[in-house]
């Protein structure tokens, strides 16, 4: 679920999933922010109510209406049968795993691309803010199964590594949606977006033409995004990524089956103007760090750097971020990938916010 205006990001998880988001608060703070802000849980029964929800998520209760609230309510008392049922499930499965056993599990695929439980992550929504985002989610890695997974799935995984540029390249485009991606109207869907499922990172795209596949993710005439603009939302792209890799490479870590996810402005009109207004603002800032730090009464210092005061300036605090779409590589849990097998869930963008619905492709 996504709020009215579409700022949070209410996602169905597992306790490994809880912890992981709880344990790089705690204890990796680097490698949390590659990742959206997480505001924490909702467990949601038979019992929830609106007041529980302000309880458990008071930093995000006040990005959530009234409406909303109710909605989530609802939502919780018509799946609490299926967490019930998912826990016995997994518990059982959990005993097999424990018992060395395993590899005897049949592993049956999710095919309703949901996951049976009451309680949810509240996330920060990376599509917020933006008029017409671009999505594209890189499943990374060449190993995508975990050390306790089900034989068949190791198999199965495998195989599409062998495949697919997820062995060649180690990564693999798991879906993308590129706003005004063909000139034929046939192609794009009811937002005027083109979505490639799947299938295209497992079938369209190998190692021979993954770059030129790639570049129709940036590179976009049709909606204004000529090459010099390309070129430089893939500058911006690539120093996030060397930011990531600075990252990972600084502790030791092991994520199967983990994703990327690419977001910036799709319209290159929308786009055109974030990048000239970050450009006003930065040096709207830098003159004003001009003029106060000819004061030294006006210059304070903050974390071992120098910043101005605006007390006796004159001028207004220009805030830290500006309030536009920024385009910069970040990760969020599901805003492609829903599930172990690539499930797809597609961003809505509508007049009234965005909302989330699921698009299955066979």
């Amino acid at each position: 679920m996504c709020d009215p205006d579409g700022e949070l990001f209410i996602k169905p998880c597992v306790p490994a999933e809880i912890a992981f988001y709880q344990s790089a608060l705690l204890g990796h703070k680097a490698f949390a922010k590659l990742m959206p802000e997480y505001y924490g849980t909702l467990c949601l029964s038979d019992i929830t109510d609106v007041p529980s929800l302000d309880r458990q998520v008071p930093a995000a209760a006040s990005h959530m209406t009234a409406e909303f609230k109710e909605e989530a309510v609802h939502m919780a008392k018509e799946t609490v049968a299926e967490a019930v049922e998912a826990a016995e499930a997994a518990e059982a499965a959990a005993r097999a795993a424990s018992q060395g056993k395993q590899d005897n599990i049949i592993w049956n695929e999710n095919k309703s691309r949901k996951i049976a439980t009451n309680t949810s992550v509240v996330l920060e929504n990376l599509a917020y803010g933006f008029k017409h985002p671009n999505i594209l989610d890189a499943k990374l890695g060449r190993r995508l199964w975990a050390d306790d997974a089900p034989k068949q799935k190791k198999e199965r995984f495998d195989q599409i590594t062998k495949e697919t540029t997820s062995g060649s390249h180690g990564f693999r485009v798991a879906g993308m949606r590129v706003y005004k991606g063909s000139e034929n109207p046939a192609d794009l869907d009811d937002e005027g977006y083109r979505v490639y499922d799947k299938t295209y990172g497992r079938e369209t795209v190998t190692s021979e033409n993954v770059v030129q596949e790639m570049r129709k993710f940036i590179f976009n005439k049709h909606s204004g995004i000529d090459d010099d603009l390309g070129k430089h939302v893939a500058s911006k792209f690539l120093e996030d990524l060397k930011q990531v890799e600075k990252v990972l490479e600084a502790e030791e870590s092991r994520m199967y089956s983990a994703s990327l996810l690419f977001t910036f402005e799709g319209c290159g009109k929308a786009l055109r103007e974030a990048i000239e207004e970050t450009q006003q603002l930065a040096e709207i800032r830098q003159n004003i760090l001009s003029v106060t730090s000819s004061n030294g009464d006006n210059v304070r210092e903050v974390d071992g750097l120098t910043k101005p005061t605006y007390a006796d300036s004159g001028i207004a605090d220009i805030p830290k971020q500006a309030k536009i779409p920024d385009f910069s590589a970040s990760r969020i849990d599901s805003g492609i990938v829903l599930d172990d097998d690539d499930g797809e869930i597609v961003l809505q963008v509508s007049e009234t916010g965005l909302s989330l619905s699921e698009r299955r492709s066979r």
